[in-house]
């Protein structure tokens, strides 16, 4: 199993488990995703930026509770993020996507409110990473 934040091996039991809406409203978990990437070299600067609504989209459909490694869970301890990060924590399998992608990869909004707040949370990382 890795992080899905920033990809790390994680042994036995994931660290803390947080849902979809968590994650993709959650401006410090866009800075650990968006470093991951930037430091894997997955995506240049450039590419993040012109495409984070896409990433927000994509992110946004995942239906499965996401696992984080001790290193991103203290990351998110440190920041003082308002998460549920109780290792114990029990999510239900599947139900998590605010958004589902169609046949053509086209975006079905399941929550509004919820995407508007993601779109919000990864611009504001995106201005916090890139401009530090």
């Amino acid at each position: 199993m890795v992080c899905d934040l920033c990809n790390k091996n994680i042994q036995g039991q994931p660290a803390a488990l947080l849902s979809t809406k968590e994650v993709v409203t959650s401006k410090d978990c866009w800075v650990l995703y968006l470093r991951s990437l930037l430091a894997d070299k997955v995506m240049p600067a450039s590419a993040i930026k012109a495409n984070i609504t896409g990433l927000v989209a994509q992110m946004s459909s995942s239906d499965t509770p996401w696992a984080l490694c001790e290193s991103c869970k203290a990351e998110l301890v440190k920041a003082s993020a308002p998460l549920l990060l109780e290792k114990s924590r029990q999510l239900l399998p599947s139900g998590h996507a605010l958004c589902q992608a169609n046949a053509n990869m086209q975006y079905v909004i399941l929550d509004e409110s919820g995407i508007e707040k993601s779109v919000i949370a990864a611009n504001n990382a995106v201005a916090s990473i890139f401009t530090s």
